[in-house]
């Protein structure tokens, strides 16, 4: 599993649903509206959440390894 797979898995399913459509499969907004049945800027706000999530958690990851890797030196 990579660290991103990991990060995805910790999303509600609905976001992440939104984020696999659009980044794997190469889905548009209106088309993940029409498959979802649900609006085109729900779609936009569900993707921008979990992207500012991702970004966090990705981030605390890349934190925490350079504090170890700073003590390991």
């Amino acid at each position: 599993m990579t660290l991103i797979t990991g990060k995805l898995d910790r999303l509600p399913e609905k976001s992440k649903q939104i984020i696999l459509l659009h980044f794997r499969q190469g889905i548009d907004h209106p088309e993940i509206a029409r498959t979802l049945h649900i609006s085109e800027k729900t779609v936009a706000n569900r993707k921008t959440l979990a992207l500012k999530k991702l970004k966090m958690e990705l981030l605390k990851t890349a934190i925490l390894f350079l504090i170890r890797l700073f003590f390991i030196l």
